[in-house]
């Protein structure tokens, strides 16, 4: 199937399943950083940024939630072919698995690197957490509740720049997605 640059795919999967997604590259590496997945309910969104030209595959492992056995097993896999000439590629920030647990949705930014010394908009959805910040540098910015998610815009610090949630009960913030912010050359 040909693709572009960048596409996003939709899954329909069950609440009492599981699913993880990998996609390798035309060297039929792995390419974790440029594949970003995210549950809604039912619905996989799964998004993936295609660097070079060339075949890839997008492979899906399923499990029930339900099953004795812990792995997961290969139930689909995509093939792929990008007819573009290759781009430099923005990766997709780092999720951390308490992320997926929670089935957090990040709306928004979906850059890893991040302009330094810059104000950066966030949005995110953060089922049942109590608040949610970003931590760039030392200074924590607190995101504001907006509908359902958590929003706010932060000046944003060179080095590392994390998404952070407390859940009821818990003491410590969690980390969600982490970035990288440079300055710009």
């Amino acid at each position: 199937m040909p693709v572009d640059v960048e596409e996003v795919f939709r899954f329909r999967v069950p609440e009492s399943s599981g699913v993880l997604f990998s996609l390798y590259g035309p060297d039929w590496k792995p390419l974790p950083l440029q594949l970003f997945s995210q549950r809604e309910g039912e619905i996989y969104e799964v998004r993936a940024r295609f660097a070079e030209t060339g075949d890839y595959e997008l492979h899906v492992f399923a499990r029930r939630n339900s099953d004795v056995d812990p792995l997961y097993h290969s139930a689909v896999a995509l093939s792929l072919a990008n007819p573009h000439p290759s781009v430099p590629i923005e990766e997709y920030p780092e999720t951390y698995p308490r992320y997926q647990e929670t089935q957090s949705f990040l709306f928004y930014p979906f850059e890893r690197i991040l302009p330094a010394d810059e104000s950066i908009s966030f949005k995110i959805r953060i089922p049942e957490a109590e608040e949610a910040a970003v931590l760039s540098g030392d200074e924590w910015s607190f995101l504001f509740p907006e509908g359902g998610a958590y929003a706010g815009n932060v000046w944003i610090q060179e080095g590392s720049v994390i998404i952070l949630a407390r859940f009821p009960g818990e003491a410590t913030f969690q980390y969600l997605v982490e970035y990288v912010a440079r300055k710009e050359p």
